[in-house]
């Protein structure tokens, strides 16, 4: 596997890949703008030149984007759906002008209304993304969710139904969050559970169709669909269920990205993926 880190891109792209260098990153992830905000500032050529610049020198890929917290295309909510699907074709966009082959995205949360009607308007905005960004290469990745409220996606099932009602499938494939997988109610940390989760994610979404891992331990327990990462190994999944991962050979190609707690140092990073490289390498169990 490729091993990497969320980075902030303060200062720029091109220093959000000087930050992954400094922490020992193969890839990083990166948010397009600011997380919390509608306000965007749009990329221009000279991100995109400086950025090439920095890739080339320190050998660290941006292979993802995550799209603002504010995106909910489950909504039932006419006016914050459109706006949501407005936000997700700039992000779709600023990933092409930038070369970001992923934007990760959480499904979203269709308050009171029933799953499958939710699960239509999830789909429906993205044939729309999707036709309106006809020329992208941008894949969008649909993120597992812990499950807390009405949020969709706990589910591979869910996840499956989604991409069953698109169009254009070759666009849309799946993040999986281990955190998230796992207070969500899919264990991995016994050869026997992981053997059987991966059964299941092979069976309902097609291994082929996970591009990118986010590598997060959990502060919650197993089935609590509760959604707090914490370091690898330091949580209620440790360090077992994550060499599952790292050491299988169906995934030896999909990139994983730390999303876990740092200081301004990044020692925090340097820390957790010298675990999972580490867990990599060692002699399966």
């Amino acid at each position: 596997m490729r091993f990497g880190a969320h980075m902030s891109v303060a200062g720029g792209f091109h220093e959000a890949v000087r930050r992954g260098a400094r922490a020992g990153c193969d890839v990083i992830q990166v948010f397009t703008t600011a997380p919390g905000s509608w306000r965007r500032k749009r990329a221009i050529p000279r991100d995109v030149r400086l950025l090439k610049a920095a890739a080339a020198e320190c050998g660290v890929e941006i292979v993802a984007a995550h799209a603002i917290y504010l995106i909910n295309i489950a909504s039932p909510k006419r006016v914050l759906y459109n706006k949501s699907i407005e936000a997700l074709i700039a992000e779709v966009e600023t990933c092409s002008l930038l070369g970001i082959p992923y934007i990760v995205l959480h499904p979203g949360s269709g308050g009171n209304d029933d799953r499958a009607g939710a699960i239509d308007r999830i789909a429906q905005a993205l044939n729309r993304v999707l036709a309106k960004t006809k020329d992208s290469t941008v894949t969008i990745l649909l993120e597992t969710t812990a499950g807390a409220g009405w949020t969709v996606g706990r589910t591979f099932r869910e996840l499956a139904a989604i991409r069953k009602k698109v169009a254009q499938k070759k666009r849309i494939a799946y993040c999986l969050d281990t955190c998230h997988l796992f207070t969500a109610g899919y264990d991995f940390r016994t050869k026997r559970s992981y053997a059987a989760t991966v059964r299941a994610l092979e069976r309902q979404l097609g291994l082929r169709n996970v591009r990118l891992f986010h590598m997060n331990d959990s502060k919650y327990e197993y089935g609590s669909r509760k959604d707090r990462h914490e370091h690898i190994g330091r949580g209620t999944i440790g360090r077992t269920g994550f060499g599952f991962f790292a050491r299988d050979r169906r995934f030896l190609d999909v990139p994983a990205v730390l999303e876990t707690p740092k200081s301004e140092d990044l020692k925090e990073d340097r820390r957790n993926l010298a675990v999972l490289r580490k867990l990599e390498k060692a002699m399966p169990r």
